[in-house]
């Protein structure tokens, strides 16, 4: 669970996936522990980067992004 829904590409989805399950998991058997739940504050959102008014559209504006907050 990543504790909502999130918006993303086919190929970052993918590439999370894979993320997921050959890094986060194992990460967290090795510290002894299961993964519950990845915290994510956002995906997909039509904006700049860093929300400025002008300058080149972010990742996430192209449902190519996640900010991960963290792990339970």
């Amino acid at each position: 669970s990543y504790g909502g829904a999130i918006e993303m590409n086919c190929a970052a989805m993918a590439a999370l996936v894979m993320w997921e399950h050959h890094i986060v998991i194992p990460a967290a058997k090795k510290l002894g522990t299961d993964l519950a739940r990845i915290q994510n504050y956002g995906s997909y959102a039509c904006r700049n980067v860093n929300h400025a008014k002008e300058g080149r559209l972010s990742q996430h504006a192209t449902a190519n992004a996640i900010d991960v907050g963290g792990f339970v």
